[in-house]
C-alpha cells in the first residue's frame, strides 16, 4: 500500500500498543467506487467494492517522532537565539 496510508495507521497503531491494546499488523480497508455506467438510475446506487488487506507496519514511527521533537526543539532555539541576538539593546538604537 501507499506510504499515505502507513502515517496515520502507523501513529494510531503504537499510540494503541503503548495504551496496552492488542494490535494486529493486518488490517483491512473497505473500498467502494459507484458504477456510473449503467443505464438507468431507477433511484438505486450501485457501487463495485473491493475489500484491500493491509499489512501495517509501525518500526518507523519512534524514531520519526523523536526526530521532529528534535528539529522542532531546535527551531524554537534557534528563533529564541536570534531574537535575543538582534533586540536592541536601547530603545534609542531603534532604526524608523
Amino acid at each position: 500500500m501507499a506510504n499515505f496510508i502507513q502515517t496515520p495507521n502507523g501513529v494510531l497503531s503504537v499510540a494503541l500498543r503503548k495504551n496496552e491494546f492488542k494490535v494486529s499488523n493486518d488490517g483491512y480497508f473497505v473500498y467502494c467506487n459507484g458504477i456510473k455506467d449503467k443505464e438507468a438510475f431507477n433511484e438505486v446506487l450501485e457501487f463495485d467494492v473491493k475489500v484491500l488487506h493491509y499489512e501495517g507496519n509501525d518500526s518507523w514511527v519512534d524514531n520519526t517522532v523523536y526526530e521532529i521533537a528534535k528539529t522542532i526543539k531546535k527551531t524554537i532555539y534557534l528563533t529564541c537565539l536570534r531574537t535575543v541576538i538582534f533586540v536592541p539593546t536601547q530603545i534609542q538604537d531603534l532604526k524608523f
